[in-house]
């Protein structure tokens, strides 16, 4: 599926990934100071159980893979 992803979308989500990465890293060190181990999730925005919408007002969806799940909205995008 990789592969589908057009290749200015893979450079725009290169840096959305270091962006989020570094929003994160901010919010858990200000938050959750010394925290080393464990999982920090409620600042997340769409991959969380705590929240029902999107930032922009979509509704969060759930898909169970067995132990694991996922969240996500109609507003990503799956190229094919």
């Amino acid at each position: 599926m990789a592969s589908a992803i057009p290749e200015e979308k893979v450079r725009e989500l290169a840096r959305t990934i270091k962006t989020v990465l570094k929003s994160a890293i901010r919010n858990i060190d200000k938050n959750y100071p010394g925290l080393i181990q464990g999982e920090v999730r409620n600042f997340m925005q769409i991959h969380t159980k705590t929240k029902t919408h999107s930032p922009t007002g979509h509704p969060i969806k759930k898909a169970d893979r067995g132990m694991l799940k996922t969240y996500y909205t109609d507003e990503q995008v799956v190229y094919k």
